[in-house]
C-alpha cells in the first residue's frame, strides 16, 4: 500500500514539474506524506535545484551525451534525466521525513511541518542579518539560503538523534552507534513507505 503510495506520488511529480526549473513563487501544495507529515511541492523543488547538476553530471558521464534543449527529456536506458531528478528529489524529501519521525519516535521535539522550518529559517535570517548590521559576532555563516540551511538543520537533527540513542542505549563503538542509527532509519522507512 505504501510502495503504491510512493509511485502514485512519483506519477505526480512527473505530471506535475514538466520541467525543471525551479520558481521562486513557491505555494504550500501538499503533494503527498510519509505517516502524518506532509511533503509540500516547495520541498521537491528545493531538491531539485540542489541534486540538478549531480543528474546532469551523471547522466552525461555514463551516457557520454551533452547537454542539449533536449537533453532533460530525452531517454537513457528508458528513463530521462528530468524523470531521474523528480524521482531521486522526491525520495530525498521521503529520506527526510524518515529521520524527522525518528527524531519524533526517540522523543526529541522537532518542526516537523516544512511550513515550521522556514519560519525559523526566516527568524535565523533575520537574526543574524541584525548582529551583523550592529556590528556583533555572528557564528557560522553570516547568511544561508533554504537548502544550505534546511541541510544544516537535518545535520543537527541527526546528532541530535544520535545523542539520544547514546544515552538510552549506551551503545560500545562508533560503529555500534552508527549502526543502530541506520537499523532504525530502515525500521522507519519500512513502517512508513513500505
Amino acid at each position: 500500500m505504501r510502495k503504491k503510495a510512493i509511485i502514485l506520488i512519483s506519477m505526480a511529480m512527473i505530471t506535475l514539474f514538466g520541467g525543471v526549473t525551479v520558481k521562486e513563487n513557491y505555494k504550500y501544495k501538499v503533494i503527498g506524506s510519509v505517516g502524518s507529515i506532509p511533503i509540500y511541492e516547495r520541498e521537491v523543488l528545493r531538491e531539485c535545484e540542489q541534486n540538478r547538476a549531480i543528474v546532469a553530471q551523471n547522466f552525461m558521464e555514463k551516457y557520454h551525451v551533452q547537454m542539449d534543449e533536449d537533453f532533460w527529456e530525452n531517454q537513457y536506458d528508458g528513463i530521462s534525466p528530468a524523470e531521474e531528478l523528480r524521482t531521486s528529489s522526491l525520495q530525498n524529501v521521503i529520506d527526510d521525513k524518515c529521520q524527522q519521525l525518528l527524531a519524533l519516535e526517540v522523543g526529541i521535539d522537532t518542526c516537523i511541518d516544512y511550513r515550521d522550518f522556514l519560519k525559523i529559517y526566516g527568524k535565523e535570517k533575520n537574526d543574524r542579518k541584525m548582529k551583523v548590521s550592529k556590528g556583533e559576532a555572528v557564528y557560522g555563516p553570516v547568511s544561508f539560503n533554504e537548502a544550505d540551511y534546511w541541510e544544516y538543520y537535518m545535520s543537527n537533527l541527526k546528532i541530535e538523534i544520535i545523542n539520544k540513542m547514546v544515552e538510552d542505549g549506551e551503545p560500545d563503538s562508533t560503529e555500534d552507534v552508527n549502526s543502530r542509527y541506520e537499523e532504525a532509519i530502515r525500521q522507519i522507512k519500512q513502517k512508513y513507505t513500505g
